[in-house]
């Protein structure tokens, strides 16, 4: 949010704020202010605990010839998604069945941001496999094929979800078997 708006012109600039807390392309109206070639931090001017930018136009004339502006640019925070509900199937294996891990639930994302990604991960007694995937949001099963398994291994899959601005780090969802 911007404290002073900005008036159309032909021509748009703008500057993409490049960092997993802010989630908004700034955009100036008027091509030859060089706004963006001075950046700031603001301290946190409306007390949200964020830090705020100062961004410097200063060859920006809409007051009168070679004055500048200076914009003031609220922080926005992305929270990251939560975790997804997670099922190994079968869940009761035998060492000649394949493994399936299932989001059963999707994860939902605090600040209603679609899911864009699901990135899964197995390990298998703790330690990571060689069985991974990252994709887009239709992307919701991970299989293991029953020749990769063993009697007495125990899998775990996890599965993490991205909202296209950040990963669900620490928002883990989780489920293991143990291989009969």
């Amino acid at each position: 949010m911007f404290w002073h708006y900005l008036l159309a012109a032909p021509r748009r600039r703008s500057l993409q704020i490049r960092n997993s807390r802010l989630r908004r392309r700034i955009s100036c109206f008027q091509h030859d202010d060089r706004s963006g070639r001075s950046v700031s931090s603001a301290g946190d001017v409306d007390g949200d605990g964020l830090s705020d930018l100062l961004i410097g136009a200063y060859e920006n004339d809409s007051i009168s010839d070679n004055t500048g502006k200076v914009y003031l640019y609220l922080s926005q925070y992305n929270a990251p998604p939560l975790a997804p509900t997670v099922e190994v199937t079968p869940a009761s294996p035998i060492d000649s069945e394949d493994l399936v891990c299932s989001v059963t639930a999707p994860a939902v994302d605090p600040d209603g941001d679609a899911i864009t990604e699901y990135s899964f991960l197995f390990l298998v007694d703790g330690q990571q496999s060689a069985y991974g995937l990252s994709g887009g949001d239709e992307f919701d099963t991970l299989s293991v094929p029953a020749s990769a398994t063993s009697a007495g291994e125990v899998w775990t899959c996890q599965v993490w979800a991205d909202d296209g601005v950040a990963a669900g780090a620490g928002h883990v969802g989780a489920a293991e078997v143990t291989v009969n």
